[in-house]
């Protein structure tokens, strides 16, 4: 990546090449490539999130938890970064953050059936069983696969 050092002080064109070095499956260059965007441009949210999604590739959830927040507070609108924030939160077992991003997410991508799902399992985490049934019931309107395999988990309890 030395070419990169006379290359033009641009965070687009670090976030660029990061996202095609994503794509190709080389998360270790991506996160060195991403981590000079969002130098370069602090609040660079799209940066962020394919930083997070690196990180998350290489399976280092704290580093990736820590990228989608701060893509999340670059922009609130981001229904992506809320989705991934909520589903990282959950493997880390941050529950009531999970409910609060996966809730977000809903809010922006109401027909968004695995956010739904995800918002239900974080939920039976928290043992609160009536916030899963709630979810449940939307999800079968939205995907009747995922309500059943909810309603499984939701039994289980």
């Amino acid at each position: 990546m030395r070419f990169l050092g006379s290359y033009r002080k641009m965070p687009e064109y670090w976030f660029y090449l990061g996202y095609f070095l994503m794509e190709a499956g080389d998360h270790k260059d991506a996160i060195d490539v991403l981590s000079e965007a969002v130098k370069m441009r602090p609040g660079y949210s799209d940066a962020y999130y394919f930083l997070g999604s690196a990180y998350e590739a290489s399976g280092l959830d704290i580093k990736a938890f820590e990228a989608y927040r701060k893509a999340v507070k670059a922009d609130p609108g981001s229904f992506d970064a809320y989705f991934s924030l909520g589903v990282t939160c959950g493997r880390l077992g941050k529950y009531t953050e999970a409910v609060d991003a996966l809730k977000k997410a809903v809010m922006l991508e109401p027909e968004y059936a695995d956010a739904h799902y995800n918002l239900g399992i974080a939920y039976l985490f928290l043992k609160d069983e009536e916030a899963a049934n709630n979810v449940y019931r939307i999800l079968k309107g939205l995907n009747p696969d995922l309500a059943r395999k909810l309603r499984g988990l939701i039994n289980r309890e």
